[in-house]
């Protein structure tokens, strides 16, 4: 669970569409794959010509020489404008930063364990986009507040991210649908009583 407070309703505007990244910035939880989706959906749709992406969440050295190629391959398609790296990524930050975005999406090819960047997107009232996989996937069918797709596909990726941007009444209900699921069901109060039931009916077995 996660202490809900602050979390305000986004207002989630379309224009123009922004998709939002909080997560280590790296390839191995997909911002390589969420790049190279927001290329194709800027480039192939019209309709999506003006999508802009914001990502945070900190980064390690390791991870320098990835991001520094991320910025070449965008300023070699003029979209250097089109991408805010948000480098504060403390309480604040995080609770601003979501009520800037149309939609959520941490991309991880394997899925997570859990994933408290799903529930603090819902608890905003930003619809998700996340693979079928690992316990997000999980999550995301339990709060109906997203939309899954095949991890081993980008097109799909591709066209599952575009097909949710482009019905934004369907977004603001996913979104809708998972803020109440997550303020009634995964408040770190709750969730701490809940763990304290289980351990006294361990006990009592």
């Amino acid at each position: 669970g996660i202490d809900l407070t602050g979390y305000n309703q986004a207002p989630l505007y379309f224009k123009p569409p922004t998709v939002g990244y909080l997560s280590k910035m790296t390839d191995s939880l997909g911002l390589g794959a969420l790049v190279e989706a927001f290329v194709r959906l800027k480039t192939d749709n019209a309709w999506l010509k003006n999508l802009r992406l914001r990502v945070t969440g900190g980064f390690t050295a390791d991870d320098r020489v990835f991001l520094e190629g991320l910025g070449e391959r965008m300023a070699s398609l003029h979209m250097e404008e089109d991408v805010d790296i948000v480098a504060d990524f403390g309480m604040k930050s995080r609770l601003d930063f979501f009520q800037t975005l149309s939609v959520f999406s941490v991309p991880s090819p394997t899925g997570e364990a859990f994933g408290l960047h799903v529930l603090e997107a819902l608890a905003s009232g930003v619809p998700v986009v996340e693979p079928r996989a690992g316990g997000v996937a999980e999550l995301v069918e339990e709060t109906g507040g997203g939309v899954l797709y095949d991890p081993a596909d980008l097109s799909h990726y591709a066209d599952t991210l575009g097909g949710l941007l482009l019905e934004p009444e369907k977004a603001r209900d996913l979104g809708l649908q998972g803020r109440a699921y997550v303020m009634e069901h995964f408040g770190v109060d709750r969730m701490a009583r809940k763990v304290v039931e289980a351990y006294r009916e361990a006990q009592r077995k």
